[in-house]
């Protein structure tokens, strides 16, 4: 006998043993057969090979020394091998500390237990880490004993964010504990704001990540002073934000740390900023698109960005944008997208897209927006009136429609009839329908109450442009909507059928089209200027039938060439009625 491995197992014996010698025989009907001998226990073996056997370890409750191991072919006469195995208890892990981690791994965690043994080799002695949630292989770290009750081992890495895994220990690399403790790796994703104004007020810092434990007591560092997290949740933390030690007029960077698991520390790069809280006085224009591209500049006092987390933003009640800092008196903020625009907004500005500070002006923000349009469609000819339902059409301002895309804009003024309606006439020429094989065409539609060279002269602040020419910005004040408007040729009618009714009868009359103006004409995928085609029901629901002097009646499409019309209900002795 050379060489056995493992060279220890638990006491209740069925650990594989892997036995390398020489002359290793098996011949039954002789009575030749290997066996192990460990102590006084005896157990059977499997011959692989004359230099290679396999055992099982007999069970045996001598914990406190090694015992000899021997090596015979009868059962009865042994060799001694000058080898020892050691026996010892089947470990118990009751707890892990601390019981998460970072996915990187390198925590020093602590198994706390029973039946811990330090007669195994450095080797044999490990931890092993399953992922219970992920599809992964197990992963293997070297155990260091400490006491009987406790051993300790670091966190592997290459986890993916929120695993989770099973930790045992195995003292001889075969037989792990099957205490089924778990540990929990989580990953810090980002944090924000990472600045503050100094005199802050009900801040909140939000840390994003995975695999944070619920309930579980987590610590934020500012400056080196602790506050306990307000809110743990699996996939955020929430802490607040105190003021600056230094007073409200401070600015400057302060370190940043968290602790998740009561003993690693976090430590964010460039920490966190505080700066002097900044002044809002006043903003123009005083309305823009609540859909679109539009913004305003707001004015004030403090404003900067001069450090790596500033966060430049302005608010209109729910909403918040992105703005850019001017200088240190002006900003110039980009208008979110606003649902509701049947309210108007206070407009708020801050440097870290939380600690907003309303405008001093009593004015408030008023977004203007489309509705609907009615109707949505027109003969290529232009004149159709087209009424635009709303909010915030300002009477005494210089109304406009567009219709078209980039390149290819048409824009006609327009008349504001009410805060809630406005109209305006299609174009009675538009070169982008050159540009695509087949009508209808349907185009983006749009509205405006400002010009796009809009100057402040007549602003708050007289000597300031809203844009200046090296910024890089256009001012856009255009709604961005779904609606389109869909040109079409003017459908020439061959004929109608029946032709005549009774008076008070309703009836079905089809109508049908010239092939050459169709009611509705096929959808062509040639598409010059990148034109968009309206939905079906833009597209046939806005049928209708005139019946001269008798009214008007809604129509059915059927297909390109043919509507279903109803007759009006005649009340007077007609004989005929006239076609249009």
């Amino acid at each position: 006998m050379k060489d056995m491995k493992p060279r220890g197992g638990v006491t209740t014996g069925g650990t594989l043993l892997t036995i390398r010698g020489a002359w290793f025989k098996y011949m039954p009907e002789y009575g030749v057969k290997p066996y192990v001998k460990i102590g006084d226990r005896i157990s059977h073996c499997t011959f692989e090979s004359t230099v290679r056997i396999l055992c099982r370890s007999p069970p045996n409750e001598e914990t406190s020394t090694r015992l000899p191991v021997k090596v015979g072919l009868n059962g009865v006469d042994f060799v001694d091998s000058e080898m020892t195995y050691y026996y010892y208890k089947p470990a118990v892990i009751h707890k892990i500390v601390p019981a998460s981690g970072p996915e990187n791994g390198g925590t020093r965690i602590h198994l706390i237990g029973e039946h811990f043994t330090n007669l195994s080799s450095a080797a044999e002695f490990k931890c092993r880490f399953t992922a219970v949630d992920h599809k992964v292989p197990p992963k293997y770290v070297a155990a260091v004993y400490e006491n009987s009750t406790s051993i300790i081992c670091y966190t592997p890495g290459g986890w993916s964010s929120g695993a989770t895994a099973n930790v045992e220990v195995t003292f001889n690399g075969e037989d792990y504990s099957n205490s089924g403790s778990k540990f929990y790796f989580y990953s810090i994703a980002t944090a924000h704001p990472r600045s503050a104004p100094a005199d802050v007020e009900n801040g909140v810092l939000t840390i994003e990540g995975a695999g944070f434990k619920e309930g579980e007591p987590v610590i934020c560092s500012f400056d080196k002073i602790n506050y306990e997290a307000t809110e743990v949740k699996w996939d955020h933390i929430k802490c607040p934000i105190p003021r600056a030690a230094k007073g409200s007029d401070f600015f400057g960077s302060v370190p940043l740390a968290i602790n998740i698991n009561g003993y690693d520390y976090y430590e964010f790069p460039g920490g966190f900023t505080y700066y002097p809280q900044i002044e809002v006085n006043d903003f123009y224009p005083k309305m823009g698109p609540a859909k679109g591209h539009g913004v305003i500049k707001i004015y004030g006092d403090k404003f900067r960005s001069d450090f790596d987390s500033a966060a430049p933003g302005c608010r209109f009640g729910k909403h918040i944008g992105n703005a850019e800092v001017i200088n240190s008196q002006e900003m110039l903020c980009h208008i979110p997208q606003i649902e509701a625009i049947n309210q108007t907004y206070k407009v708020e500005a801050s440097l870290n897209k939380q600690s907003f500070i309303k405008a001093g002006t009593k004015d408030e923000f008023v977004p203007y927006g489309i509705y609907d349009i009615e109707p949505y469609s027109g003969p290529v000819g232009g004149h159709t009136q087209v009424t635009v339902t709303g909010e915030g059409f300002p009477k005494g301002e210089k109304a406009r429609c567009r219709f078209g895309v980039a390149g290819n804009y048409i824009v006609l003024d327009g008349k504001v009839l009410s805060n809630q309606k406005m109209i305006c006439s299609s174009p009675k020429k538009y070169d982008g329908i050159s540009k695509v094989t087949n009508l209808p065409l349907a185009v983006p539609f749009s509205v405006s109450f400002m010009d796009e060279n809009i100057n402040l002269n007549k602003g708050p602040k007289k000597s300031s442009r809203l844009l200046d020419d090296d910024n890089g910005y256009t001012f856009d004040p255009w709604t961005n909507t779904e609606h389109v408007f869909r040109f079409y040729k003017q459908p020439v009618i061959q004929r109608i059928a029946p032709k005549s009714c009774k008076v008070r009868e309703i009836i079905d009359v089809y109508a049908y089209a010239d092939p050459d103006t169709p009611f509705v004409e096929r959808k062509s995928r040639s598409n010059a200027i990148a034109i968009q085609f309206i939905s079906k029901k833009a597209a046939y629901s806005n049928v209708k039938c005139s019946f001269g002097k008798f009214g008007v009646t809604p129509a059915t499409y059927i297909n390109y060439t043919t509507v279903r019309c109803i007759t009006p209900n005649i009340e007077d002795d007609v004989l005929f009625f006239e076609e249009h």
